[in-house]
């Protein structure tokens, strides 16, 4: 059986081995090993096919063996492995890469450009085949109009099977949410998804998640008329027909609107975010756990040290057992407003703040807004924030946990990859091999999106 690929295991009781990289059977595999309480030792390519952890213990005892054997540590790296471009659209830049998300089996990917088609939006999804990413279709709704912002938000089933898109400018900022499916041949719009109660500037659709099985949808809202605060639509696909199921709202109604949604990939847990909110007015967000009908409150997770307008909640990523979430806070004042990154555990009837992550260095740029937007490993093992006003290239910055604590490293993307003032979006494979970083105003105006592979570099 392979080794799974960003773990760690125990060899003989005092080596440890950690494998970064698989390229399949026909490629290497990247490992890392080292003695426990000694740091990082040595690397190497272990053969050309899967390798289980036996076999590799035997090339990582042989190499803590040698005399070249040291304790430096590792230079852990991200490198640009992809660039897709957004299209030349007449009608100015189209904001290509304002919105990514993966399927969680690396094959599917999908880009939102809220502006593309005279403005009233579209998104793109590529296939991965055989490493290289290929455009598969162009979605546009039937109904769209300009300024619909179609493409704002994306997401993708755990198959890439089932893609939700929302558009939070149609009708007057009203909002309206699409689903597409593949039926194997081609994507088709299977629905269009719409609070009856919303009123303009209500933005219905600003925010999307969908389930690993596809079955599964809730759509966010910045304002729902009844709770004078926000919601999170519930929608499930029983037999082929999407039912709204549920209506969550803000216990706290009148301390902000929600910003963003997350839900688990068994469809269990959703957490809804609120931008401008909590008793200090720094953001807040609310956990809920059940099943098609049935929802109840699991709890309100707020950060240890936020303030007035910090923006904690402008950001979240869940893991995919609904156990972790990141929250990003960009305009943290703690942190000189570079921002900020807090990780939560579930831990018996709450939400544990673990982790508090802001860069190291400095980003290069006057406001870098930290944790604009996160993306997290399906095991919660990798968390990545990305900044925004970026005047020379996109960055984010990971966060690998080891051994009980978060070790960082930058992500860098090509000096082509400049991102707008609305920032920069980020997806992050299951494995967390991948990240993928989406910049509006790179490639000229015409926005791209990086896929960047972790490596491991000898020390």
């Amino acid at each position: 059986m392979p080794y799974p690929v960003g773990r760690v295991c125990e060899v003989k009781r005092r080596y440890w081995l950690w494998l970064t990289q698989a390229t399949g059977a026909a490629g290497p595999i990247v490992f890392a090993c080292w003695e426990r309480g000694h740091g990082m030792c040595r690397f190497g390519w272990v053969g050309k096919s899967p390798v289980v952890c036996a076999a590799a213990a035997v090339a990582c005892s042989a190499l803590l063996g040698s005399a070249a054997a040291s304790a430096a540590q590792p230079s852990l790296g991200w490198a640009a492995v992809a660039r897709l471009v957004g299209p030349a659209d007449r009608g100015g830049g189209t904001d290509f890469g304002n919105a990514v998300a993966v399927s969680s089996d690396g094959s599917t990917m999908v880009v939102g450009a809220q502006f593309a088609h005279s403005l009233a939006g579209a998104a793109y999804v590529y296939k991965n085949l055989d490493g290289s990413w290929t455009r598969q279709a162009v979605l546009r709704a039937a109904d769209t109009a300009a300024d619909d912002q179609f493409g704002y938000s994306v997401a993708i089933s755990g198959d890439g099977s089932t893609i939700a898109v929302g558009a939070p400018g149609r009708h007057d900022y009203t909002g309206v949410a699409y689903l597409f499916a593949d039926d194997g041949s081609r994507w088709a719009q299977t629905s269009e998804l719409s609070a009856s109660d919303s009123v303009p500037n209500s933005s219905f659709g600003q925010a999307v998640a969908v389930s690993g099985s596809g079955s599964e949808v809730v759509v966010g809202e910045s304002y729902e008329p009844k709770a004078h605060g926000g919601a999170a639509f519930v929608y499930s696909d029983p037999g082929g027909s999407w039912k709204l199921v549920a209506r969550l709202t803000d216990p706290n109604p009148e301390e902000g609107n929600f910003s963003e949604v997350a839900l688990s990939s068994d469809g269990s847990e959703i957490v809804v975010a609120t931008f401008v909110g909590g008793p200090l007015g720094g953001g807040d967000a609310h956990a809920f756990t059940g099943h098609r009908r049935t929802w109840t409150a699991d709890g309100t997770i707020e950060a240890s040290d936020t303030s007035y307008y910090d923006g904690f909640g402008a950001s979240l990523a869940l893991s995919a057992d609904g156990s972790r979430i990141a929250i990003g806070a960009p305009q943290h004042h703690a942190s000189n407003d570079l921002g900020a990154v807090y990780v939560f555990d579930h831990r018996g009837d709450g939400w544990d703040q673990i982790a508090e992550f802001a860069p190291t260095r400095p980003l290069g740029e006057a406001q870098a807004d930290f944790g604009w937007s996160v993306g997290m490993s399906a095991d919660g093992s990798l968390v990545v924030g990305g900044t925004t006003n970026n005047e020379s290239r996109a960055r984010a910055w990971a966060y690998t946990a080891r051994h009980s604590a978060f070790h960082q490293s930058r992500v860098v993307a090509p000096r082509d990859s400049k991102s707008g003032p609305e920032g920069m979006s980020l997806a992050v494979s299951a494995d967390g091999s991948n990240v993928y970083l989406g910049s509006d105003d790179a490639a000229h105006g015409r926005g791209a999106v990086y896929v960047m592979n972790r490596t491991v570099s000898q020390p």
